[in-house]
């Protein structure tokens, strides 16, 4: 049983999040807490879509302009969701936000669930790729092609989580976990690592194994939320960038570990795009272990996915 854990919750980025931290000082670690919890509000003012008034906002209602200066924050996020781009060979892509409003996720999630939607004209005709963003260093400025627009949620939360775990590891192994894209630092004295379920999306109360996990990030990628109905079709939030349609996959969940959360995002995303078997033999090639629970519940784990588990009775067959 995990023991001296100070914990903070709040809502932030249409999501819930947590901070944990092991031992230490108390008073410590809630100042902590509060000066994450700042980062975080602030991160959503400037790169929340949902936001008329974001800087986020601003850059995609700029495209087709002049270069905009942009903030440190939306400059950093922006540069790794590219290198991502590149890494992949654009398989994720930050440019897919017309596709997505074009689906009807043009609002956020609590507004849009429940809406029947109607059929709407294709809004995607014209695909900007991510590679003519222009990143202008001299100027720290970006230029975005006429009709793209960037959407960076999972990204910017799995960085986020990164960057806070960093900062709140020095009070004592801590667990930051951005509405599940989760960072880890250290372990809970006595513990073999932070216990992290990956839930089973055909039965949601339960988890197929739980894992003991340190110094890592995971996140999990998933058409089984985030789902709403439009022209009386179900759709969903995974867009393949090579039809900017919702992507039509065996896959239902991918969680992934790998050394960062930001870099479990992308993997899990990518993973769950290219279907159970191209997936996984995609994610043996990279640093990284996972998970997919294809759509009639059957599981597609890496060699050594199941070494993480927090017991011997590992992940079920």
């Amino acid at each position: 049983m995990l023991t001296a854990l100070h914990h903070h919750e709040f809502k932030a980025m249409n999501c819930t999040i947590g901070f944990w931290v092991a031992g230490g000082c108390a008073t410590d670690a809630q100042a902590a807490f509060a000066a994450a919890e700042q980062e975080v509000h602030a991160a959503e003012q400037a790169l929340s879509r949902f936001l008329a008034h974001s800087e986020l906002s601003r850059l995609n209602a700029a495209a087709g302009r002049c270069a905009m200066p942009v903030s440190g924050l939306l400059w950093d996020v922006l540069s790794v969701a590219l290198t991502a781009a590149e890494s992949t060979g654009g398989l994720f892509d930050p440019t897919v936000l017309p596709a997505l409003r074009a689906a009807g996720y043009d609002r956020s999630f609590d507004d849009l669930a429940g809406h029947h939607l109607e059929l709407r004209p294709d809004a995607t005709l014209h695909r900007p790729r991510w590679q003519e963003i222009e990143m202008r260093a001299a100027s720290h400025s970006v230029r975005l092609p006429l009709g793209a627009a960037i959407d960076l949620g999972g990204i910017a939360k799995g960085w986020l989580a990164d960057k806070l775990a960093d900062k709140l590891a020095d009070c004592g192994p801590c667990l930051v976990d951005m509405g599940g894209d989760i960072a880890l630092r250290g372990r809970p004295p006595g513990e073999p690592g932070w216990p992290v379920g990956v839930a089973d999306p055909l039965h949601p109360d339960d988890d197929l194994v739980v894992l003991a996990l340190s110094d890592a990030g995971v996140a999990t990628s998933g058409r089984d939320f985030r789902t709403w109905m439009m022209g009386g079709s179900p759709q969903h939030h995974i867009i393949d960038p090579v039809t900017q349609r919702p992507v039509h996959t065996d896959v239902l969940t991918a969680t992934v570990v790998a050394q960062q959360a930001a870099v479990a995002e992308v993997l899990a995303k990518v993973a769950l795009l290219q279907g159970a078997e191209a997936g996984i033999a995609w994610l043996g090639c990279r640093p990284a272990e996972g998970l997919l629970v294809r759509e009639d519940g059957t599981l597609a784990l890496t060699p050594r996915f199941s070494d993480l588990a927090w017991s011997e009775q590992g992940v079920p067959a």
